[in-house]
């Protein structure tokens, strides 16, 4: 007399095989999905920190130096013993503390255009009061809007030039 072993048949076998590789396949693409949402958010950080950065470091520069200039498309911060020149180009925008060690900081964002005024009159060469520099953020366009205030004795000096 035989006895009947208790068994899994073959089609079941095969049955839980294709529902475990479904299961593991729909896991796969949720994790990569994920993956690709966290990098997403990665680098809208990264774009965020850049944008704060780069708009305090302009105004801290702009309130903290004798004389702003602009030249071939460049800021000058000029100190008492040292200058800050930021570089503007299509890809990003340079910002190098030139003394005795020049240090310089990159941010990758864009330079859409640059606009530079004195005494509400656009200028491309000289000193300016006045810096509207746009950039590209999140996919659309962004505005930093930097004003120099002379104090009057600067102001007579310049006049007195």
């Amino acid at each position: 007399m035989r006895t009947k072993l208790a068994a899994f048949t073959m089609v079941e076998l095969i049955a839980v095989m294709v529902l475990s590789g479904l299961i593991f396949s729909m896991a796969m693409l949720v994790i990569g999905i994920v993956q690709e949402q966290a990098k997403h958010q990665e680098q809208q950080h990264e774009e965020v920190l850049a944008i704060e950065q780069l708009k305090g470091l302009l105004k801290k520069d702009a309130y903290a130096a004798t004389d702003v200039w602009v030249q071939d498309q460049q800021l000058l911060f000029d100190y008492e013993t040292y200058s800050i020149h930021y570089f503007f180009n299509p890809k990003n925008i340079c910002r190098k503390i030139v003394q005795s060690e020049p240090h310089i900081d990159t941010f990758r964002l864009p330079t859409l255009k640059i606009t530079t005024t004195w005494q509400l009159q656009e200028v491309q060469e000289g000193r300016v009061d006045v810096v509207e520099l746009k950039t590209r953020f999140f996919e659309q366009n962004f505005t930093i809007f930097i004003k120099k205030a002379y104090d009057y004795k600067t102001l007579m000096q310049i006049e007195n030039k």
